[in-house]
């Protein structure tokens, strides 16, 4: 079901469908052979060549069915996405569908066309393309945006490149990055952008006239200064000053700075270098920084290769690292847009980008609009899941009912966290491995402390892996090292071993004060049951008692529970079946584990078994939770096709 879901937008309804009007797209040149014969030629207009969520396909008037990467689509076909977006090829161009966009492949007169029904998709490629009202022709990687209009008509964005526009009426309008056109029935006009600002030219209030000046607060002995038309580099104390137009600065060791203008601030680590002047106002041209912009205000940077913006409803943010061979900009706060020369991307809060000093931009790190588990913030949980990462959602309603910041780190290293924020949800695509999380609320332009926090560790496990029957016996050696037994459920048997000792009687002590235990036996290798064992840390010897005085080195044996080993088997359902309205899972647990779906409880029997039948998930994934007093919880995930 893929229009079901806490994030998913609600399903357009087949007649509100059919009263939209539609954006047109034709291709020309590149597509011409894939529709040469008209409908009597059966090659493929388009082909699903990724889908980072549920993507259904409609064959002609027929019921939708799910559709898998390498799916093809012919004249009068149509594609929808759910909770993820998707990427199709149409002859060497390349479409990009918006999560809940559902876009056809139809006619308009003798012209082949994309129908935008609902959504927004991105086109990529050099190339003709014939639009609804009129002709598109794209330059040297060009690529444009078409979002489908609530009101009627449709919206065109050039993204990056260069473009030209020729209406039905022959009046040709060339391009700019973030110019907006709107095609509305019977004419095309330019607008202002809305969502993507056009960033070649700061709007009127976003940013200082040149000559304005950056306000300066330093800390430490090793700011330096270069004048307006000096060629030299100057000490700069401590203390508050400014940066004039043409001016840099430039902090040594052990030295910081806050460079502010009405409405943003900008933090200056040690080996920071900044300049003023030119449009942007601000350059920074190497190390770190932090820029922060007040609600309702935007701030423009420079840096190696492109411009960056950002601006927000409310606070905005972005955060900097220029290296070597390329910059890295991540949103903290708000919404950021990158500009290069041979590039352009949007990034949402939490996403990163890597900016090339040619211009090239890249994602780098993207906030997920699917996600494949949801769960309470605060909980600790161990997700065993057939991909390397898993994207879940965070429920904030009870930890910050106002909204709030997920931040993910891995050893608690919170200065490079990764970070998602959301009113009552925030979605994070969570890597194999084991990391931390915190939770933050949003109060006033930032946010407070922890409010709450937890254990995430993923493992690439399908969930198929036989249960052992029984624990195993585990050998170790009166050596004088260390051993550490890792257990699934039940603590293992453990056998000591005095190694090569003679004798015929023998006397192991294993732990220490009320914990001693002393087992005698006939041999230098005496057992002792994982049942009169418990999880801590035990010295242990064996001495001789059959009269001669001898004794071992003295080891320890650290016995510790394995939280992220598997706690069940799943059964049913398989990896890549198709899911119905409902679902039928099964499997078999370990002692003492409850198992539930979505919140309702599926009965465990005294061999550990499970079955049931229950509705299809609302998130891009089944997720089966499995439940321990004592042992924590276990999430095993099931995609469907």
């Amino acid at each position: 079901m893929i229009w079901a879901g806490a994030v998913a937008r609600a399903a357009t309804t087949a007649g509100a469908v059919a009263r939209a009007t539609r954006a047109w797209i034709a291709w020309g040149v590149v597509a011409a052979a894939a529709v040469a014969c008209g409908g009597g030629d059966r090659s493929p207009i388009a082909v699903l060549a990724a889908a980072a969520g549920p993507v259904e396909r409609q064959a002609g008037t027929s019921a939708w069915a799910p559709a898998k990467v390498g799916a093809r689509f012919f004249l009068g076909d149509a594609a929808r996405t759910g909770d993820g977006d998707a990427r199709l090829t149409i002859g060497t161009s390349a479409l990009r569908m918006d999560p809940h966009t559902l876009v056809r492949f139809g006619q308009k007169g003798a012209r082949q066309t994309l129908d935008v029904e609902l959504g927004a998709f991105e086109l990529e490629g050099a190339g003709a393309f014939g639009l609804g009202l009129g002709e598109l022709a794209l330059g040297e990687r060009g690529g444009v945006r078409v979002t489908a209009a609530a009101g009627g008509g449709a919206t065109l964005e050039l993204l990056v490149g260069d473009a030209r526009f020729v209406d039905e009426g022959g009046t040709a309008t060339a391009l700019a990055v973030g110019q907006v056109l709107d095609l509305s029935l019977g004419e095309v006009t330019i607008v202002s952008p809305d969502a993507r600002p056009a960033l070649d030219a700061a709007p009127p209030d976003a940013a200082p006239p040149p000559s304005a000046a950056l306000t300066l607060s330093i800390s430490g002995s090793k700011a330096q200064i270069m004048a307006p038309g000096a060629k030299a580099w100057a000490g700069m104390p401590a203390g508050d000053g400014s940066l004039p137009a043409g001016a840099a600065l430039k902090l040594g060791a052990r030295t910081t700075a806050e460079a502010t203008q009405p409405g943003l601030s900008l933090s200056l680590p040690a080996g920071a270098e900044l300049a003023a002047g030119g449009d942007p106002f601000i350059a920074l041209r190497a190390g770190r920084a932090t820029l922060a912009v007040d609600a309702g205000a935007t701030g423009r940077i420079a840096v190696p290769g492109a411009t960056v913006t950002t601006a927000g409803d409310g606070a905005a943010g972005v955060a900097i690292e220029i290296a070597a061979r390329q910059t890295k900009v991540t949103a903290t706060r708000g919404s950021a847009t990158l500009v290069g020369r041979a590039g352009r991307m949007t990034l949402q809060r939490g996403e990163t980008a890597t900016v090339s000093r040619d211009g090239s931009v890249d994602l780098l790190y993207e906030i997920p609009r699917y996600f494949d588990l949801q769960v309470r913030a605060g909980e600790s949980f161990t997700v065993h899941d057939p991909k390397a990462s898993t994207a879940i959602q965070f429920d904030l309603s009870i930890a910050c009912p106002g909204g709030g910041v997920v931040e993910l780190a891995r050893g608690g290293d919170w200065g490079s966290a990764r970070q998602s924020g959301g009113a009552t949800t925030a979605n994070l695509m969570v890597p194999g491995g084991t990391w931390s999380y915190r939770v933050r609320c949003s109060e006033g332009s930032g946010e407070g402390k922890a409010v709450a926090t937890g254990r995430i560790t993923v493992r690439r496990d399908d969930g198929r892996r036989p249960l052992p029957a029984k624990p195993p016996t585990n050998l170790v050696d009166v050596d004088g090292r260390d051993y550490k037994i890792v257990y699934q459920n039940l603590i293992p048997s453990v056998d000591f071993r005095w190694k090569g000792a003679p004798g015929s009687a023998f006397r192991l002590t294993l732990g220490t004060g009320k914990r001693t235990k002393v087992v005698d036996a006939k041999t230098s290798r005496i057992s002792v049951k994982g049942s009169d064992l418990a999880d801590g840390t035990y010295p242990f010897y064996i001495e001789r008692t059959d009269g001669q005085t001898a004794r071992s080195k003295t080891s320890r044996l650290i016995i510790e529970f394995d939280n992220a080993a598997p706690a069940a088997s799943i059964e049913a359902p398989r990896g890549g079946a198709p899911f119905g309205a409902e679902v039928a899972i099964k499997g078999v647990a370990l002692p003492g584990w409850s198992a539930s779906v979505d919140g309702t409880p599926v009965p465990v029997d005294r061999q550990g078994r499970f079955a049931a039948t229950v509705a299809a998930p609302r998130a891009n994934a089944l997720a089966i939770r499995l439940a321990h007093a004592q042992r924590g919880v276990h999430y095993y995930l099931r995609r469907a096709r």
